[in-house]
């Protein structure tokens, strides 16, 4: 993770360095409220959510493999802080990219998936295969790693209930979720019946994975977490598991905070974002 860290910092440097890259940090940076509104919201909130791992069983599985003693409420505040800096760090380097070459910065796979490589492109048969390699590699990896995660999801329950083997698991799942995923992969073009899905206005097999499991399932599933919280398990013994790493938590302002919000605050607005 260090070492693609690295990449993409060299990545920024060289694209602040190119034609009109000030453009497009102007486009990143400076806001234009005129465009928010509550699609905005709720595209942001189901990516922040996916980005996260949030709404899903993979902090559940992981969780149970942390030490009793963990300070849960430290590690949550480093990740959050490591997944905004490499999402801020991501957008200075597209932007600029986009922008130098006169491209629209269209949202959405087509982004990556058809402006860039346009892009790198346009840079030379070497300088080209250089950047737009590194960037590619930098996005594999960063692919590969979510991947891992929510693998291990279906395969954690395999093996501790089903009593499989995880290896067997791990290769009967991977290949099953290759699958499912064929459509999404070929949907940028390469078949007509996934690149544009009549049922679904027209859009791609990807945007429709994207929106209805990403924009919707999750914060949906971030609700249902809260309320089961708060109904079933109780916000009194979600602190008590938080006072092992952290006994600075107990009656402190942060507790009286988080339970304040899981039990009125969270319910509440994700059941509107899903209305």
């Amino acid at each position: 993770m260090p070492s693609l860290f690295a990449i993409l910092i060299v990545l920024i440097i060289y694209s602040l360095t190119l034609p009109n890259a000030g453009a497009g940090i102007s486009f990143y940076l400076l806001p234009d409220f005129s465009k928010i509104n509550f699609q905005t919201i709720y595209s942001a909130m189901g990516q922040a959510f996916f980005s996260l791992s949030l709404g899903m069983g993979a902090l559940i599985t992981y969780g149970s493999y942390v030490n009793k003693n963990q300070n849960i409420l430290s590690s949550a505040a480093t990740i959050t802080v490591m997944d905004m800096s490499v999402a801020f760090l991501s957008g200075l380097l597209i932007f600029p990219l986009v922008f130098s070459q006169g491209q629209s910065p269209e949202e959405g796979p087509a982004l990556v998936f058809v402006v860039l490589p346009g892009i790198f492109n346009s840079m030379g048969p070497v300088l080209g295969r250089v950047i737009g390699g590194g960037f590619f590699l930098l996005l594999c990896f960063a692919a590969l790693t979510s991947t891992i995660s929510l693998l291990e999801v279906p395969v954690a329950y395999f093996v501790d209930q089903r009593k499989w083997s995880r290896k067997a698991t791990t290769w009967f799942l991977a290949s099953a979720v290759f699958v499912i995923g064929l459509p999404s992969m070929l949907s940028q073009g390469a078949v007509d019946v996934f690149s544009s899905i009549s049922f679904y206005q027209g859009k791609s097999a990807l945007d429709f994975v994207s929106e209805v499991f990403s924009d919707i399932s999750l914060p949906l599933g971030g609700c249902l977490m809260t309320i089961f919280i708060v109904t079933r398990w109780s916000t009194k013994a979600m602190s008590e598991e938080l006072y092992h790493g952290n006994p600075g938590y107990k009656n402190s302002f942060l507790e009286k905070y988080i339970n304040f919000t899981i039990r009125y605050v969270c319910p509440v607005l994700l059941g509107i974002f899903q209305s």
